[in-house]
């Protein structure tokens, strides 16, 4: 077993727990056990797969804490734990242990706690998906940091290669790779496109302060979704910043004053929902506001 690279199992009616034996796989560049019913903690062995480059336990009934192991899997790009039934706070070495990661989807679990993991520490993120669990406090300045964001990024198959992973794997693995992103109100599934996708989701928590005007320097952004918090403040002038936006969700926060003028410039932009919120004043109703598909305000 030490000589897979490549093990997947997902949509399958799988159940029980994940075997520690799974450490024996120690090549396994690429995981995917998403869309069963397997359940309990994650193993601690998980540590020993030191070249694994995409995880997907995504869709199962996981419960428990992240492994402190997990800090070994320093080559990991990909890691979707999306629901499940983890809990406990975001562990705070996220951000130093995945130098390399892209994609972090959490969504749907039980984590609390505030953003504490070393966002800034994440230059090659682009997509990050807290939606629907239990956060709370700031939304924290540091998001503004995230280099990737800034820009369109298309992580190079040389950046693979690097690894010593073999072209037949490289092309193998990257046509695996797969993710849901929650936007425009609906479910839009990547693949080949994945690299393309610039994403903020942190929707369904107890985030609480202000609008962070630190992320109008994410420049790359294409879905951005901070509804259903207690979010206040007002929504910056510098939001026509975002070039690239197609989807903006502020509803259900406690955002007000008046709509930016500035917003009819988003010229991508399709979906944009404002509602149940405190703004007032007039309808910026111009330019890229008169052709959105979906606007509620």
């Amino acid at each position: 077993m030490w000589k897979l690279e490549l093990i997947d199992l997902s949509s399958n009616s799988l159940t029980g727990s994940i075997p520690s034996s799974i450490r024996n796989c120690s090549s396994l560049f690429f995981l995917n056990l998403g869309h069963n019913n397997l359940s309990g903690a994650i193993p601690k062995s998980f540590g020993r797969l030191k070249w694994l480059h995409s995880l997907y336990l995504n869709k199962n009934k996981l419960s428990g804490e992240l492994p402190l192991s997990f800090q070994q899997l320093s080559n990991l790009v990909i890691l979707d734990l999306g629901y499940n039934r983890l809990s406990d706070d975001i562990p705070t070495w996220i951000g130093t242990a995945f130098s390399s990661l892209t994609v972090l989807k959490f969504r749907s679990n039980a984590f609390s706690g505030g953003l504490f993991f070393g966002l800034s520490n994440l230059t090659l993120f682009h997509i990050l998906d807290l939606a629907e669990n239990n956060l709370s406090g700031r939304i924290p300045s540091t998001l503004g940091d995230l280099k990737a964001m800034s820009q369109k990024q298309n992580l190079p198959l040389s950046s693979y290669r690097e690894l010593g992973i073999s072209s037949f794997l490289i092309n193998k693995a990257v046509g695996q790779d797969k993710l849901i992103v929650k936007a425009k109100n609906q479910d839009l599934e990547y693949a080949k496109s994945l690299p393309l996708v610039v994403s903020i989701d942190l929707s369904n928590n107890n985030f609480s302060g202000e609008f962070p005007k630190e992320i109008t320097k994410l420049q790359g952004l294409v879905f951005l979704n901070l509804s259903r918090n207690h979010i206040n403040g007002s929504n910056p002038q510098d939001i026509s910043w975002l070039h690239d936006l197609q989807s903006l969700d502020l509803s259900c926060n406690n955002l007000y004053g008046t709509i930016p003028s500035s917003m009819p410039s988003l010229t991508f932009l399709s979906y944009l929902d404002l509602s149940n919120n405190n703004f007032s004043g007039k309808i910026p109703f111009t330019g890229q506001m008169t052709t959105c598909n979906d606007c509620v305000c």
